[in-house]
């Protein structure tokens, strides 16, 4: 994600809110413009609704968060083929 934020030319927080915004309609203010640590990336979010529009709200954020993260993260690597592949390292 961080690779795609800067090819738009956001900066990632800005890069996620704007997806959030567009795909679910959330609008999150990125903490970039907040001040924050240096490979930090975060968001600020005021909602105030009755519970049963918080539960759908957060649900939409989790499908959101969940769609992003399958889009933009490498697939781990599972415990057994890591193993595999330091053994064929270390046979060199």
């Amino acid at each position: 994600a961080i690779a795609a934020s800067k090819a738009e030319g956001h900066a990632p927080d800005t890069f996620y809110a704007l997806s959030l915004l567009e795909h679910t309609g959330i609008c999150a203010v990125p903490g970039s413009g907040f001040g924050q640590k240096p490979g930090t990336h975060h968001l600020r979010l005021t909602f105030l609704p009755s519970e049963e529009k918080l539960t759908a709200a957060l649900e939409h954020f989790k499908t959101h968060h969940e769609m992003f993260m399958s889009k933009y993260t490498a697939p781990l690597k599972s415990p057994e083929k890591a193993s595999k592949k330091r053994a064929r390292e270390e046979d060199g």
